[in-house]
C-alpha cells in the first residue's frame, strides 16, 4: 500500500489519497488429476476370472489455475504405455465436458493418444472432465498387479505460449491449493 501525503509536516489531510498498487503479472496455468475406478472382472459366458479382462473407467479433471483464459485444449493419454505388451485395450467411449472441446472421435489409446480435437476453452478457474471407459484384456503370462496412468494436459495462453502439467493421481489437479499444478507430489501416476 503506497500512502500520499500532501499535507504541512506530511500530515494525511482530507484531500489526500491511498493508493494500493497490486502487481498481477500475467500467469497461465493448467492443472490435471486423473482417477481409475476399481478394475471389475468381465464374466460372461465366454469369461471367466482366469481370461484376466476388466473394465474399469477412468476420470481426468482438467482446471485452468491461472490468470489468462486458454485455448488448444489438449489432453493426452497413452493406455498402451502401462500396460504389459500383448495387452489388448478397447476403448469402450470417451466424454467431454463441453468447455473441454469435443472428443477426438478417433482416440485409441495407442495410435491416437489425443482425447480432444483442441477446439476447447477454458475462462480463470473454469474446469471440466473427460470420462474414458476401457476394457482390457491381459496376457495370459501377466501378473495382477498395479499399472501407472499418466496424462498430460496442454494448452495455449493468450500471449502463444504453451502450458502444460503431467496428471496426478486423485479428482484435485492442484492438491496442495497453491495455484500451481506442479507441486511436490503433484505428479503421482494413478
Amino acid at each position: 500500500v503506497v500512502l500520499v501525503a500532501s499535507g504541512a509536516g506530511g500530515a494525511l489531510e482530507a484531500t489526500d489519497r491511498a493508493e494500493t498498487v497490486i502487481d498481477v503479472a500475467p500467469r497461465a496455468t493448467i492443472g490435471i488429476a486423473q482417477k481409475a475406478a476399481l478394475a471389475r472382472p468381465v464374466l460372461d459366458d465366454d469369461r471367466t476370472p482366469a481370461d484376466k479382462v476388466y473394465r474399469t473407467t477412468l476420470t481426468l479433471d482438467v482446471r485452468n489455475l491461472g490468470n489468462e483464459p486458454l485455448a488448444d485444449l489438449q489432453v493426452e493419454e497413452s493406455l498402451v504405455d502401462a500396460f504389459p505388451p500383448g495387452t489388448r485395450i478397447d476403448v469402450l467411449s470417451v466424454s467431454a465436458s463441453a468447455a473441454l472441446g469435443r472428443v477426438a472421435p478417433s482416440y485409441d489409446g495407442g495410435g491416437n493418444t489425443r482425447l480432444l480435437d483442441g477446439s476447447g476453452l477454458l475462462g480463470v478457474g473454469e474446469g471440466g472432465r473427460i470420462v474414458i471407459e476401457i476394457e482390457i484384456d491381459l496376457p495370459d503370462d501377466s501378473a495382477l498387479e498395479r499399472f501407472d496412468l499418466t496424462a498430460v494436459a496442454t494448452a495455449t495462453g493468450p500471449d502463444g505460449a504453451s502450458v502444460s502439467d503431467v496428471s496426478d493421481d486423485g479428482a484435485e489437479p492442484d492438491a496442495d491449493g497453491d495455484g500451481q499444478a506442479d507441486g511436490s507430489g503433484e505428479d503421482t501416476p494413478t
